[in-house]
């Protein structure tokens, strides 16, 4: 992850209207401290991102799952974002409505992605 991509993340989600922190760590119900990237609050919807290494793909989303599990509530969506051009299977597609994983080989390709979940949310 660069910080040219978190500084684009953070600039469409504030013009979105959200409200946002970066690197803020969450205690879940287990009282293990989750670390995201960036986390954006708008009304009743927090969504939380994190940025994944190409070789750190699958074990990232394993993480996000287990944050997933220790952090759920109503109007929360996590979101793994991953630079890599290579096919991702993570094998799991039952939390799909709640964990998004976004490929992206480019900067603007990012932005692309990241315009369109906000749009669909």
């Amino acid at each position: 992850m660069k910080q040219e991509e978190i500084e684009l993340l953070v600039s469409i989600l504030k013009n979105f209207g959200y409200s946002i922190e970066t690197n803020k760590k969450v205690i879940g119900k287990s009282g293990i401290e989750h670390k995201f990237a960036v986390i954006a609050k708008k009304a009743n919807t927090i969504l939380f991102f994190n940025f994944a290494l190409d070789d750190k793909v699958e074990l990232s989303y394993l993480g996000m799952l287990c944050a997933y599990i220790d952090l759920k509530a109503n109007g929360r969506r996590f979101i793994l974002l991953a630079n890599t051009n290579r096919p991702i299977d993570i094998g799991v597609s039952s939390l799909s409505d709640k964990i998004d994983l976004l490929t992206y080989s480019d900067i603007k390709e990012l932005s692309s992605k990241i315009h369109e979940l906000l749009n669909n949310l």
